[in-house]
């Protein structure tokens, strides 16, 4: 390998490791997390179970906000966070930098954001080389929640909590037009308890079980 980008290479590595030491410092400041998404957490918490392949794409680095098992070990900008990272990272960078070229990532989708499930030191170059996108293999697991790339750890509960409640009154099938994100997650409970109310007065005015989706149709 060529000195130069030997050189060139190590540099790049320390800045990216500086870049990811600020991120963190000013994320405990200002007390906003700079985290990857735990891939587990999300399918646990939004109860993803069905899943498509959709082949090879180009994806949008700016997309991908977590990680099936490394997700402590970047930034949420993919920057590394730790010094043993660094002989795979640098492997990468000359790889796609000097030559050879490196093989597509493999993603899964979620919503509108995705998760790396192999590639994690080649998303970190990609998105340290400023490239808009990264070639991926793609398996997209099917969800209700709309869940957008600056997503975080609280949003997700709220999103959870969302799924929950649509769970029980599929409210987006039956009044698809009405927008009921909300910023706490025990809302959803509230909410959900007016429905099943109101369910059960009119259970008792008809003196028969009221569907749910009746009383979510009249709710609305």
């Amino acid at each position: 390998m060529d000195e130069t980008y030997s050189i060139q290479t190590g540099r790049d590595w320390k800045r990216a490791r500086c870049a990811a030491f600020v991120q963190d410092v000013l994320a405990v400041i200002r007390q906003h997390p700079v985290d990857l998404l735990p891939f587990e957490g999300v399918r646990e918490r939004l109860q993803l179970r069905d899943r498509r392949y959709l082949g090879l794409q180009d994806v949008p680095l700016d997309s991908i906000v977590g990680s099936v098992g490394r997700y402590q070990n970047f930034t949420r900008g993919f920057l590394p966070r730790h010094d043993e990272l660094e002989e795979r990272w640098r492997k990468i960078y000359q790889l796609v930098n000097v030559g050879g070229g490196v093989p597509p990532v493999e993603l899964y989708k979620v919503g509108n954001v995705y998760f790396v499930r192999d590639g994690n030191h080649r998303v970190s170059v990609a998105r340290r080389s400023n490239a808009p996108y990264i070639q991926a293999y793609v398996w997209e697991y099917e969800t209700r929640i709309p869940l957008e790339p600056d997503a975080d750890i609280n949003d997700l509960l709220i999103k959870a909590a969302y799924g929950v409640f649509l769970e029980h009154t599929r409210i987006d099938c039956i009044c698809p037009n009405v927008n009921l994100e909300l910023t706490q997650p025990d809302g959803y409970e509230d909410l959900l308890y007016e429905i099943e109310a109101l369910q059960q007065s009119l259970s008792t005015i008809d003196k028969q079980e009221v569907p749910i989706g009746e009383a979510v149709e009249l709710w609305c």
